[in-house]
């Protein structure tokens, strides 16, 4: 009886950790699907503008947002 009693309490553990990460990623999965809180929403670029333009700087960036970084 102690085995079987050790059995059900592994299997109870192991269904409420497999239940726990489902939950927990379900989550992420939810609040990462909101704009604003992506990882990276804005860039903010803080140097002179010498040798650069606003649009050298777009260009760099735009093709990140299409594969999904931004």
């Amino acid at each position: 009886m102690g085995k079987t009693l050790l059995t059900r309490i592994a299997h109870i553990a192991s269904l409420l950790a497999l239940f726990t990460v489902l939950l927990f990623g379900c989550y992420a999965w939810w609040w990462l699907s909101v704009p604003q809180n992506m990882p990276i929403a804005r860039v903010s670029v803080y140097a002179p503008y010498d040798h650069l333009s606003h649009d050298d700087i777009q260009q760099v960036i735009l093709p990140l947002t299409k594969q999904g970084f931004l």
